[in-house]
């Protein structure tokens, strides 16, 4: 099979399933997979202080510390991540987007 063939099938495939899939069902299989993409730190609120550069060519070879390779680099890291998602957590009542 070429790609496009694969491509077609692809697309088949989604639109059976979008048919198939309630509103409700999307949207928590997206805020869901939202959530998981900003655990990981893909796009929303950075949560490591470490610097870019740290993790650069330039970085790595000067010696740079990441939380991968320092201790108390990971314990901030560590505490810089609990407290952003103790302030992005909703607290009950709260609406969801902090207005």
């Amino acid at each position: 099979m070429n790609d496009d063939t694969n491509t077609e099938e692809a697309r088949a495939e989604g639109e059976k399933l979008a048919a198939n899939t309630t509103a409700e069902e999307l949207k928590g299989d997206l805020q869901e997979r939202t959530d998981e993409a900003e655990a990981k730190g893909y796009w929303g609120e950075t949560p490591d202080p470490t610097p870019n550069s740290a993790y650069t060519l330039g970085g790595v070879t000067a010696g740079e510390p990441t939380p991968e390779t320092d201790p108390k680099l990971r314990a901030e890291a560590t505490e810089a991540s609990e407290e952003l998602a103790e302030e992005l957590t909703p607290t009950p009542g709260q609406d969801s987007d902090n207005s």
